[in-house]
């Protein structure tokens, strides 16, 4: 797994957090839950790191939970770049 792109994402609180990992585990996609980058935000202390390959997926898992808005971000160098919002208005 070290060769696979991860990104992280932020959702607005720990339950949507939490949430989104049991969803995403229960439908076998590999999830694992970080202390959220300061880089990135400081609103939810953690967030969700998952390969990029499986973006899709979580943005369907986000849509059919309604667990709100989400932030993602790729790992850049050192830092993070956005990548997508999903949620609510998300169309995807």
């Amino acid at each position: 797994m070290a060769d696979t792109e991860k990104c992280i994402l932020v959702l607005p609180s720990i339950h949507f957090v939490m949430k989104l990992e049991q969803e995403a585990l229960a439908q076998g996609l590999w999830v694992e839950l970080i202390p959220t980058p300061k880089q990135i935000s400081s609103d939810c202390g953690m967030a969700v790191e998952f390969r990029k390959e499986d973006l899709v997926h979580i943005r369907r898992l986000i849509a059919d939970k309604n667990l709100n808005r989400a932030m993602a971000y790729c790992r850049s160098g050192t830092g993070f770049e956005p990548l997508c919002t999903i949620g609510e208005d998300d169309s995807a």
